[in-house]
């Protein structure tokens, strides 16, 4: 097996299946089939560095837009920018934000690899807003995504610790909110019962109906 393989490589909606051949210079071209069924061919550098995205599909797509969203320079949307960005670091190895997010299993659903569903499902981001997902070990798709702000991000990384209360999964500090509990007393309980967040959570919750 060469060194460089990169059969089997997603590169943002190309996946490598096989060489295709060299070049003069020696440089492997890779077979790649498309999200949208399609095959592009292309040269290791040009996958890595998301020159090639697609089998041509992406400009396409781009060109049947006509309020410009997908337009480069200038014009180019900033809703068209979050996308482009998501699908680079989940499905580009050589973007910086890769091993966070593609290198870890975050994917994009396959609705979402065209800009078109992408926009119908989430719209403008409100102003001040980015896209964010609901549950940071899940990926990129309409039920686990929303616009949120710097704020909320900051209390939704991998870090922050979850509960689930009454069968919605939220921040910690949100839920001692709503039960009117403090982190000390979470805390003691913890101790005292041998259990988790959750577990503390899971006797607190019936008693606070009763009351």
């Amino acid at each position: 097996m060469r060194k460089n393989n990169l059969i089997g490589q997603r590169f943002a909606r190309l996946t490598v299946v096989s060489e295709g051949g060299v070049c003069r210079k020696q440089n492997i071209r890779w077979i790649c089939t498309c999200d949208c069924g399609g095959s592009a061919t292309a040269y290791a550098y040009d996958l890595r560095s998301g020159r090639v995205q697609s089998c041509g599909c992406l400009s396409r797509e781009g060109s049947r837009i006509t309020h410009g969203l997908a337009r480069g320079g200038a014009r180019r949307s900033r809703v068209y920018s979050i996308w482009a960005a998501m699908l680079q670091r989940c499905g580009n190895p050589r973007d910086r934000g890769y091993p966070r997010y593609g290198g870890r299993g975050i994917t994009v659903c396959r609705r979402w690899r065209a800009f078109e569903n992408f926009y119908a499902d989430m719209g403008d981001p409100p102003e001040g807003m980015s896209l964010d997902r609901k549950n940071n070990d899940k990926g990129y798709s309409a039920a686990n995504c929303r616009w949120a702000t710097r704020a909320q991000q900051a209390r939704n990384t991998r870090a922050t610790v979850h509960v689930t209360l009454g069968g919605e999964r939220m921040v910690l500090a949100d839920a001692l909110t709503l039960l009117g509990k403090s982190r000390g007393v979470l805390a003691y309980w913890m101790r005292k019962l041998n259990t988790d967040h959750q577990g503390v959570f899971d006797i607190w919750l019936p008693q606070k109906r009763v009351l």
